[in-house]
């Protein structure tokens, strides 16, 4: 029986596409083997706090009214007592809140006495909001969209927040995702036909979509735009008939000249 050795294969650089995370300083880097952070890496100690405050908040009502009974030598008994002398405190106390009425009459001797602590919760609500914005803030989403909550403030939308985000999606598809495919789209191209289009382009649907009053200003404005370049010659017909397809596709206009 042979004995399978392993091999090394050497592939080069350029056939090898690597999505690097985030990016993290050089030091940090040649210790990581020259790869970035997760994505999960930035958020995960900020999700972890806040499933921690939660679980704390929510473990403190069942102590939001704690109430304390003054009893003789209760402690000594329960300590040096007999088991018998033990048992018979804890009966005591189970018969105490089985007595106990519906309209919070309690019964028990004239020598004890019962003291009622109400907890208030003051504060912990600004707590978890701080926390909240801190998972938000670590995972580069809007807290409106992560936790699914409406905007706080008067006035408020959030839709300013949830721009930016969609903004911020579409950029790295430009900065990480297009120089990927630019290098993959072609290999492709000649493993199915044997040859790469000239006209081959990658475009990407917008990540948010837009209103229609707004759709109808950003076409205007845009052909308006592209009408002036043709006019002045530093365009062609077919470049400005091209401009308005490629914009079309943010606005759902302009589809029919493809």
């Amino acid at each position: 029986m042979g004995v399978n050795k392993e091999r090394t294969v050497r592939i080069h650089h350029s056939r090898v596409l690597r999505f690097m995370g985030r990016e993290l300083p050089h030091n940090e880097a040649a210790d990581n083997n020259y790869w970035g952070a997760s994505e999960l890496e930035h958020p995960l100690d900020e999700i972890r706090r806040y499933a921690v405050t939660c679980e704390n908040i929510a473990q403190l009502v069942y102590q939001a009214n704690l109430i304390t009974l003054k009893m003789g030598n209760i402690g000594a008994d329960l300590a040096y007592g007999s088991d018998r002398r033990r048992q018979a405190v804890e009966q005591m106390i189970e018969q105490q809140n089985r007595l106990r009425t519906s309209y919070g009459v309690q019964i028990m001797s004239a020598e004890d006495s019962m003291e009622n602590h109400p907890y208030h919760f003051g504060g912990m609500a600004e707590i978890k909001e701080s926390l909240m914005m801190d998972v938000a803030g670590a995972a580069e989403m809007p807290a409106t969209m992560l936790f699914g909550r409406s905007p706080q403030g008067m006035n408020a939308t959030g839709e300013a927040d949830i721009r930016n985000y969609y903004d911020k999606i579409d950029q790295q598809r430009e900065r990480i995702l297009r120089p990927a495919l630019e290098k993959l789209l072609p290999v492709m191209a000649m493993c199915c036909w044997g040859f790469v289009p000239e006209d081959m382009r990658i475009s990407f649907e917008p990540a948010m979509t837009i209103g229609p009053a707004e759709s109808s200003r950003i076409s205007k404005e845009e052909a308006e735009q592209i009408s002036l370049l043709y006019e002045k010659g530093i365009i062609t017909r077919e470049e400005a008939r091209a401009e308005l397809t490629g914009n079309g596709r943010k606005t759902g206009r302009w589809g029919h000249l493809a």
